[in-house]
């Protein structure tokens, strides 16, 4: 879209306007040293502002959450192999983990609809790559900055014959390829009906009230080790979202547009505007005492509001719109140090997460957001759809067995040069190389 508006005159070029009045802009590129490049288009110019949100957890959202409460009931050790992982779930089935007398327990589930839910994503993780990132048409790169796709490899292979095991022996719920996040989150909400013992997504708020009992039942599992030996997670460490301020041919003033978009970058209106809220209200600085994420001296301290997150208010922009939120600062608020109390939830996302980053990729083998070079534009993004939508739509028939991976494996690689995949990989490479090399 950004391309398409660029192209077509309607968003003109914030160069010369950064380099006059571009003060918060300069200073956050300074430490985030790929912005720049991430945000300028091949014609050399930003037509664009991004956000920037350093969130910690959310560079290893791929992740798994387990019911701890079942781990414990049935004496199991958190598993670390695929194999191991098998037998949890068996148990998970048979055992009766929930305790009610009932073979009514669901071992492992997902959604179609929201943060990396596919059940596909941390799984494969076991055996070769695979990021989910429709983005990028779920390529990587390799040492060399070649670009190439996990999913037409032995390795991706055989993890839908592991998957489909899985799937066969009822250890994986059907409804995970079909369901939409809020019929699984019913599921897991419903009082006194734990019935659920894993699912995928970034968070388990995804699935879970952060008011309620349930969101105390999630531990996340860290990356499982495949047959090979091969142990992996989805890694996202270009931590912005492009596209969110821009000024059109139609502003009489864009001097002053962007002046006061560049001074949202500043800590104090990322606190104001952009999260929280008005200091006093729904922020203050923390008291003498309380510790932040790290454990360490926290600077600022959430306040009791009189609305709920997601609901409507005028208080602040729910995170949108360019800022720059750090690692830093994100660590630097106040966090009760008991990550299953009401309010910890940050803390065991944050604790939690460690335990992926030893297994993520090098940020040099995730391929980066680029601009497809204008003239590709449009095969770009006809090749993309038609390529995301044939992963999502054999994947799942791979796993629930309406395809064989046998018998249909030669197709479905055939099937992929006839959408177009190694024009798709040459297009990917060409902006790629054009953007970064």
């Amino acid at each position: 879209q950004l391309q398409y508006g660029a192209d077509a005159g309607i968003l003109i070029p914030l160069n010369d306007l950064i380099a006059k009045y571009g003060i918060e802009f300069k200073r956050m590129a300074q430490e985030v040293d790929y912005i720049e490049p991430a945000v300028t288009s091949p014609d050399g110019n930003i037509y664009a502002l991004p956000q920037v949100n350093e969130c910690y957890h959310c560079m290893t959202s791929q992740k798994l959450w387990i019911n701890r409460f079942w781990l414990e009931n049935l004496r199991l050790e958190m598993p670390k192999t695929t194999d191991e992982f098998y037998e949890t779930l068996k148990a998970f089935r048979d055992n009766d983990p929930n305790g009610n007398g009932i073979q009514d327990e669901v071992p492992l589930s997902g959604a179609t609809t929201s943060w990396h839910t596919n059940l596909d994503g941390y799984l494969m993780n076991a055996f070769t790559y695979n990021d989910s990132q429709d983005s990028n048409g779920r390529l990587m790169l390799d040492e060399n900055g070649k670009v190439w796709a996990p999913y037409i490899t032995d390795e991706w292979r055989e993890g839908l014959r592991w998957i489909n095991k899985l799937y066969d022996e009822g250890l994986i719920d059907p409804a995970g390829f079909t369901q939409i996040r809020e019929d699984l989150q019913t599921v897991v909400e419903t009082p006194d009906k734990d019935v659920i013992g894993a699912f995928t997504a970034g968070w388990f708020g995804v699935f879970t009230s952060l008011e309620g009992e349930a969101m105390k039942r999630w531990d996340a599992l860290p990356p499982l080790k495949g047959p090979s030996g091969f142990q992996s997670t989805g890694y996202y460490p270009y931590s912005f979202s492009n596209g969110q301020f821009a000024i059109t041919d139609r502003c009489e003033n864009p001097d002053v547009a962007y002046r006061w978009a560049d001074d949202l970058y500043t800590l104090e209106n990322a606190l104001m505007y952009i999260e929280a809220g008005r200091k006093g209200i729904e922020w203050d600085d923390a008291d003498e005492g309380q510790l932040d994420l790290e454990g360490k001296p926290a600077r600022w301290k959430r306040l009791e509001t009189t609305y709920k997150y997601g609901e409507i208010q005028n208080v602040h922009y729910y995170q949108m719109g360019p800022s720059w939120r750090s690692a830093a600062y994100r660590r630097s608020w106040m966090a009760p140090q008991d990550a299953y109390s009401s309010n910890g939830y940050e803390k065991r996302l944050f604790d939690q997460s460690q335990w992926y980053e030893p297994f993520a990729p090098s940020w040099k083998l995730v391929y980066p957001p680029t601009f497809p070079v204008a003239e590709d534009v449009d095969e770009v993004a006809t090749l993309k759809t038609d390529v995301n939508d044939y992963i999502k739509e054999s994947t799942a028939r791979f796993i629930t067995g309406d395809l064989d991976i046998e018998k249909d494996w030669d197709t479905y690689l055939k099937n992929f040069e006839n959408l177009g995949l190694s024009r798709f990989v040459e297009l990917m490479q060409k902006a790629y190389d054009a953007q970064y090399k």
